[in-house]
């Protein structure tokens, strides 16, 4: 998935992923692939086209804390995007 489906901690938090604090292989939740014709904007877009709420969280209404962009490492640290799922 590259770091482009829901499974990528950061991606679902609206982050990109950190390539300090992240360990993934060709990773495509960079900014890089932000722009307009980016990986990463378009599969931001197919999934909002699916699902409108897919980026929010029922905590997301009573909790605005905001996270730096290193502060939390994705789950990919330990499979780094091996297996199927990011």
């Amino acid at each position: 998935s590259r770091c482009l489906a829901l499974y990528c901690d950061c991606f679902r938090a609206g982050r990109r992923c950190c390539p300090i604090t992240c360990a993934c292989l060709n990773c495509k939740n960079t900014v890089e692939e932000s722009g307009s014709d980016g990986a990463r904007t378009k599969a931001i877009q197919a999934l909002l086209a699916r699902n409108p709420r897919a980026f929010t969280s029922p905590t997301d209404a009573t909790e605005k804390k905001t996270l730096a962009a290193g502060e939390i490492a994705c789950n990919c640290v330990r499979s780094r995007c091996i297996k199927k799922y990011c």
